[in-house]
């Protein structure tokens, strides 16, 4: 069982405001760093998904798991409209 507890931020999430940093400053470049995120988060989020059950889990333990997915479709969202796409609501 998770105890819950401050956050503590790792090298790891700070990727984003870093992704960003590189994005103003090679623009050139920058759509490809987006989608090679995108990428490498999806491939995260789909081996994540393949052992993190939801359903099924204990209750406290299923809702860290749902905001874990939460936030990597909120991030994929953002990446999405950098890149001038649409995220799909639902499918």
């Amino acid at each position: 069982m998770l105890l819950p507890g401050p956050p503590s931020y790792h090298s790891h999430e700070l990727i984003i405001p870093s992704l960003l940093c590189t994005f103003a400053l090679s623009a050139l470049s920058a759509p490809q760093i987006l989608v090679e995120y995108a990428f490498a988060l999806a491939r995260a989020v789909s081996r994540a998904n393949a052992v993190l059950r939801v359903k099924g889990s204990p209750p406290v333990v299923a809702v860290q798991r749902l905001a874990l997915f939460s936030a990597a479709r909120c991030v994929m969202g953002s990446v999405l409209r950098l890149l001038g796409l649409r995220p799909l609501e639902r499918m």
